[in-house]
């Protein structure tokens, strides 16, 4: 074997002299992750023999030495050729090394000189028991370095610089049960650095794919690791709701990954977050809860997600039983306000509701407000406000104009009074009209509260005036319906007399069974 160094198909001649050095790469415990080899070449060349010599076209002394500089230079200006050295005719080291540097040595450089290059590598190959022939075209041949490296599912290596894999445990005091009060999250991080690796037919593997292998190889919930970091007994709990964020770098060669688990009790579907206020308005108190349902999703074995039902249908049928229980919520806590007078009571029908389902996050939201107006008497009303307005009446007098009386007209008691009178004013907001115009009166008028109104308001409340007076007058009714915004208003006047005025007072006068 006359040259046993060659570098892309080139034959170094003369062969220079080669070292090779090994250096680990260690992570932060200083474990093995991987290593890199550093190749040096030294050697010498001469102006008319040796390599490029074919190629010199009648070039001579320092000319030809100056070509033979040159095109060392733009051989190697190349990275991740192929480069061959061989120890026998049997035996020969193969890499595909970056080159690192070129140095050429200093002096007069007419008839030789010398050059040092340093080239570095991920890996070296190892082939036995081929001609040299044979060797140069071999490429199964395997890394004699093996167990200084990660490998794969298929046992390949996964070139690494660096590696990292961390897990952390935060407690959250949720109280969701009474045997198991925390619930905690679970983030797993993993980052890793590649070195692109080469063979003849270009590249073999990028960096940031090894660096991905390696992460994805790590990914996963290890109840074993979690255990060892906590404190409490895991007994009874199930990790949810995995979510897995990437990030690749292809330039760097970099990829990571970041993983997170709720670890929770294992009897849980949902977890429901609700906050409940009370709040003072006037004469009345208003109660208000806000609060979100989060469906949870379980991981098989393998780390599939639960498909039986998503983390919507979770929370929606966890809603469906929680609305029911909105008001017992709410009046548990307005009644066990001390604060609050005791005659005070919550109304059951919700002053204003609103609902926001997110299918994506798997959530239900909801607002519910409360107050302690009484009950509305219009079904499906969204407001409704009433008001009586009394008139008692007053002394009856006349007035008579005299010309030049410095004291104004002159008054005189005519021994009777003005007629008393009650007016009531009603004001109800219905659900807005959102059907085709009617071109009929009937059609316009449907929806109105009108019937409801006369039947629960208006009729008691005559009836209530003409037992207590001897002469009752509807003077007023009148009436305002806009279908299309859902407000209604109507306002209604009654005179009377010939009873006792004491049987007027408000406490006396009753409809529906209620006080007005």
């Amino acid at each position: 074997m006359s040259n046993p160094i060659s570098y892309n198909g080139v034959e170094l001649v003369p062969a220079p002299f080669t070292s090779f050095t090994k250096t680990y790469t260690n992570n932060e415990a200083n474990r093995h992750i991987g290593a890199t080899y550093t190749i040096r070449l030294s050697g010498t060349l001469v102006h008319n023999k040796g390599v490029f010599t074919d190629t010199l076209d009648g070039r001579e002394d320092f000319c030809a030495l100056t070509y033979k500089i040159n095109k060392l230079k733009e051989l190697f200006a190349d990275d991740k050729k192929e480069f061959i050295w061989f120890a026998n005719a049997s035996t020969y080291l193969r890499c595909y090394p970056t080159v690192s540097s070129i140095e050429i040595g200093e002096g007069q450089n007419v008839y030789t000189t010398t050059y040092t290059i340093t080239l570095i590598a991920p890996e070296i190959l190892w082939t036995n028991g081929l001609s040299n022939e044979d060797a140069a075209a071999d490429l199964s041949a395997e890394d004699v370095e093996a167990a200084d490296f990660f490998v794969d599912e298929s046992g390949d290596n996964l070139f690494l610089s660096s590696a990292s894999e961390s897990w952390n445990i935060e407690q959250i005091n949720e109280g969701l049960s009474a045997s198991r009060p925390y619930t905690y999250r679970i983030t797993h991080s993993l980052r890793a650095s590649g070195q692109d690796v080469y063979r003849a037919a270009g590249v073999e593997r990028m960096g940031w794919e090894s660096a991905k292998q390696w992460c994805e190889d790590r990914k996963g919930y290890n109840s074993t690791k979690v255990s060892n970091f906590l404190v409490y007994t895991l007994s009874g709990y199930t990790n949810y709701d995995h979510i897995i964020t990437t990030n690749v770098d292809e330039v760097a060669g970099t990829y990571s990954l970041t993983e997170t688990w709720m670890l929770a009790d294992s009897t849980l579907t949902t977890i429901e977050n609700f906050i409940v206020s009370c709040s003072r308005e006037g004469g009345k108190y208003n109660v208000s809860i806000n609060g979100t349902i989060r469906g949870l999703i379980t991981e098989s074995a393998y780390g599939v997600p639960d498909t039986n039902s998503t983390a919507y249908d979770k929370a929606l049928a966890r809603w469906l039983v929680v609305q029911a229980q909105l008001y017992t919520r709410c009046n548990t806590i307005f009644e066990s306000d001390t604060t609050i007078d005791s005659s005070y009571v919550l109304n059951s029908s919700p002053l204003n509701t609103s609902i926001a389902h997110n299918e994506i996050a798997g959530t239900v939201s909801y607002v519910y407000n409360y107050d302690t107006s009484p009950s509305h008497f219009v079904n499906n009303a969204i407001s409704e406000q009433i008001t009586i307005n009394n008139d008692w009446g007053g002394s009856a007098y006349a007035a008579v104009a005299v010309i030049g009386r410095p004291n104004g007209p002159v008054l005189q008691d005519l021994n009777t009074c003005t007629e008393k009178s009650t007016t009531v004013n009603i004001q109800v907001i219905m659900p807005a009209y959102g059907g085709i115009p009617s071109n009929n009166l009937v059609g316009m008028i449907s929806g109105s509260p009108r019937s409801t109104i006369t039947a629960e308001v208006i009729e008691p409340m005559e009836t209530s005036l003409e037992t207590a007076y001897s002469q009752v007058f509807r003077t007023a009714d009148m009436e305002n319906w806009d279908k299309y915004t859902g407000n209604y208003t109507r306002s209604v006047r009654w005179v009377f007399q010939g009873g006792d005025d004491e049987s007027m007072e408000p406490s006396s006068l009753s409809f529906d069974g209620g006080v007005i």
